[in-house]
C-alpha cells in the first residue's frame, strides 16, 4: 500500500504533502499498529508533538534570555554545582 500524498481539508483549501517512501512506510506502520485509525491521525499527532517541542524551545530561549539580561545587570551569585542543585531542589519543593 503506497501513499503518494496526504490530503487535509480546511474549508475549501486542500493541502497536498509528499512524504517520501521512508515516511510513507512509517505512517503505515503506525496505522497498522492500531494506535491510529488513518494516516491523517499520524500526521496530526506528529505536528502536535512538533508544535509542543517548538513551544518548549521558545520558552527555554526566553528563560535563557532572562538569565543573560540578569547577568548583564550584575545579578550574579557565586556558587558551586552542588549549590545550584540544592537551590533547584529547594525551589521545586516549595512549589
Amino acid at each position: 500500500m503506497l501513499i503518494n500524498s496526504i490530503y487535509c481539508y480546511r474549508e475549501s483549501n486542500r493541502m497536498n504533502v509528499s512524504l517520501g517512501k521512508v515516511w510513507e512506510d512509517y505512517v503505515f506502520q503506525q496505522v497498522g499498529s492500531g494506535q491510529f485509525n488513518n494516516a491523517s491521525e499520524v500526521v496530526r499527532d506528529a505536528l502536535r508533538l512538533q508544535q509542543e517541542r517548538l513551544l518548549k524551545l521558545e520558552m527555554l530561549r526566553h528563560e535563557v534570555q532572562l538569565g543573560v539580561n540578569s547577568i548583564a545587570r550584575g545579578n550574579v551569585v557565586r556558587t558551586t554545582g552542588a549549590g545550584v542543585i540544592a537551590r533547584a531542589k529547594a525551589a521545586r519543593a516549595s512549589k
